[in-house]
């Protein structure tokens, strides 16, 4: 919406207000990702780790570079695969005990093998492994804004430098998640009898799974659709600074 309608419309006010905007998008990641580490509900923990993941997305738009707004485009694309896979893990979960608390399990592994895969799958792609799709779009994200600077002028270096502290924390509560959860000594005894994925799970993990690879290894074909869009909005923010 904000591409597409209020920076679209409006570019040069958008890039007027970019030092704004790219702060927000800091509270944005650093709030997320310090929520995300605080829950003990799993389903809450991904949520508010969607909300620092948006916080990228607005970063770079707010760069006004080809870069960090194609990476904005990709990493929406990304996160909505990877958000639909984390909450389909979740359900998993919920169906077999209807219970979310992140406390209340450990040692999954050696009752659900197959479901601990798909979920390092997924945590792995939300953290931004390099080779699953979030990489490539943090990735632009950062070059664009790093670049703004010296591009256009409109972001200091200092924001997508402390904006980085939001890997580190995304990298933190995801593993912490995994070490409670799935590893270790199983302390709860209804968890024992738990049954592994079934065929119908398989068939709504295992291709959100897939894409994620898809996109994190070859990239391009998205990168093509989105360049010039990308590239239309970053000139028509940069005439603010000529």
């Amino acid at each position: 919406g904000l591409m597409r309608f209020a920076f679209g419309i409006f570019p040069q006010e958008a890039a007027s207000f970019s030092l704004f905007t790219s702060i927000l998008a800091l509270t944005s990641i650093l709030y997320g990702a310090l929520n995300a580490m605080a829950s003990k509900d799993l389903k809450r923990l991904i949520a508010y780790s969607s909300i620092s993941h948006m916080g990228f997305v607005l970063l770079g738009v707010a760069s006004a570079t080809t870069e960090g707004i194609a990476g904005a485009v990709y990493q929406m694309v990304s996160h909505g695969i990877i958000a639909a896979l984390l909450f389909a893990i979740v359900g998993v979960l919920y169906d077999r005990t209807h219970d979310r608390t992140i406390n209340h399990y450990s040692g999954l592994y050696s009752v659900m093998p197959q479901y601990t895969a798909v979920v390092l799958i997924g945590f792995f792609a939300a953290m931004g492994i390099p080779g699953f799709s979030s990489f490539i779009g943090e990735v632009m994200v950062f070059l664009g804004a790093f670049a703004s600077h010296q591009v256009n002028g409109l972001i200091p270096v200092w924001i997508p430098v402390i904006a980085t502290l939001g890997i580190i924390l995304t990298a933190g509560y995801y593993v912490w998640t995994i070490q409670r959860m799935f590893f270790g000594e199983q302390k709860v005894p209804e968890n024992q009898s738990l049954t592994d994925l079934s065929i119908r799970e398989k068939l709504i993990l295992i291709p959100l799974a897939i894409l994620t690879f898809m996109l994190g290894i070859y990239p391009q074909p998205l990168l093509n659709f989105v360049n010039s869009f990308a590239e239309k909005l970053a000139n028509s923010m940069a005439t603010i600074t000529h």
